[in-house]
């Protein structure tokens, strides 16, 4: 009788990253109550963008992550900072960046622009896959190319080093033809820095600093301009030196190509015999630890320690952690 395997790109990656933490993610459905700041803020981005690709707007976002978080919020200050304000000035200048970018949102099975679901079935090693699966959007470009669009935030936006070792929508590639969707052309890395842009200083005589190092855009030191009741015209040297820079400080699109088919085959090879590890993992119920210096930033570090000392770790768990619905 074949083994019955559901599997999401995110599991696969998790497991990739660390059995341990696929087990506590995964497998025992658990997640820190305390979210951490860059999990919190990517989940408003994404469902920012989601609504722009709706041509909706972005308040009933904002306003239900202030009602789920706005007490951590506040009370965690110093960690979380002005996150929903931040959030709101992030998706705003995007907005106006890429107001004319002639991409079309197709529409997924659901009638939805927006989280694709890809889901399909295909069988190795006797093991029965169902992979159900859900790629950011899916765009037609000027030249009628459909592209696999991925928004992804980073404090720092990365270099091409970065794009070379993403697979995850390479395997998407592969995917969406075998789910019914459009054969896609190429992939678009979408990607937002997640620093906001800075709001100038006041200076001692009630002018806004114009020094070269200033890390902002247009619109936010326009914005300080008239926040402040100054003429703009006193600041269109630095107005205009934001305008030649256009959002390359905090936004950046990507396109490529599909890859060769050898390149595609390989990484599905490598894809295919990470779900048979998983399944044999789980037969064993045995995980390993991949410890490293990434378990600093890891959210059940503290619990994986404790666990692998031999402590009594269910306080911890009733305190640190909650169940969460299965993925």
């Amino acid at each position: 009788m074949a083994t019955t395997f559901h599997a999401r790109w995110s599991s696969i990656k998790t497991f990739r990253r660390c059995q341990k933490l696929y087990d506590y993610s995964w497998r025992q459905n658990l997640e820190p109550k305390k979210p951490a700041t860059p999990l919190v803020r990517g989940s408003m981005i994404g469902e920012c963008l989601d609504k722009l690709a709706q041509k909706k707007g972005i308040a009933p976002v904002i306003k239900k992550y202030e009602k789920e978080y706005g007490k951590l919020f506040r009370a965690e200050q110093e960690e979380y900072g002005d996150i929903l304000g931040e959030v709101e000035r992030i998706v705003r200048n995007y907005k106006t960046l890429y107001s004319d970018d002639g991409l079309t949102y197709l529409k997924g099975k659901d009638g939805k622009p927006f989280e694709i679901q890809v889901e399909t079935e295909f069988t190795i090693s006797g093991i029965k896959v169902h992979f159900t699966g859900h790629i950011d959007k899916l765009v037609q470009d000027r030249d009628k190319r459909i592209l696999v669009l991925d928004h992804k935030s980073h404090k720092v936006i990365p270099g091409p080093d970065a794009r070379y070792n993403d697979f995850q929508l390479l395997t998407y590639l592969w995917l969406l033809p075998l789910s019914g969707l459009p054969k896609a052309d190429g992939v678009l890395w979408d990607y937002l820095r997640t620093k906001p842009p800075t709001v100038p200083e006041v200076l001692k005589n009630g002018s806004l600093t114009k020094r070269a190092n200033l890390d902002s855009d247009r619109q936010t030191y326009l914005d300080a301009i008239v926040a402040n009741g100054l003429n703009p015209a006193d600041y269109q040297d630095v107005l205009d030196r934001f305008e030649a820079e256009g959002g390359n400080r905090y936004f950046e699109r990507v396109k490529l190509p599909a890859p060769q088919k050898e390149l595609i085959d390989n990484m599905v090879s490598d894809f295919k015999e990470t779900i048979i590890q998983i399944v044999d993992a789980t037969k064993k119920n045995h995980f390993v630890r991949n410890m490293n210096k990434d378990c600093s930033w890891c959210g059940f570090s503290q619990l994986c320690q404790a666990e692998l000392r031999g402590y009594d770790t269910e306080f911890m768990r009733k305190s640190s952690y909650r169940q969460r619905p299965e993925k």
